[in-house]
């Protein structure tokens, strides 16, 4: 997520609709006092904190635990396993499997206003 920041205006351009910026308050005078952008640097790093410490975990059981304290995700370690394929002893997880292939089409997207809106 950080590299999706420029260093110049829009900061956090919306993909759909390049001239939208997500962070303009970053920049408002009205929101400095709040200090958003140390706020969401100060995030980014605790959740990818967050994100390898689950990632690492190989235990059914500790993954369903950090999801519930660190996400606030509730997960059940029976069912992980089951998905996962994992046998009663094996206590590790599977690494994830990308399909072959797998490929995004080069076309641009057009942005359009949400339903509802004139």
């Amino acid at each position: 997520m950080g590299r999706l920041v420029n260093r110049t205006s829009p900061r956090v351009p919306n993909p759909v609709n390049p001239a939208e910026d997500f962070a303009d308050r970053w920049s408002d005078p009205a929101s400095q006092k709040h200090d958003l952008e140390a706020k969401f640097w100060k995030w980014l790093r605790q959740a990818q904190t967050d994100f390898d410490a689950i990632g690492n975990e190989r235990k059914p059981e500790l993954i369903v635990e950090a999801a519930e304290s660190k996400l606030g995700a509730t997960l059940n370690a029976k069912d992980l396993g089951a998905k996962l394929g994992l046998g009663p002893t094996s206590g590790l997880l599977k690494p994830a499997v990308v399909p072959a292939g797998l490929s995004f089409p080069d076309k641009p997207l057009v942005p359009q206003k949400p339903a509802g809106f004139a």
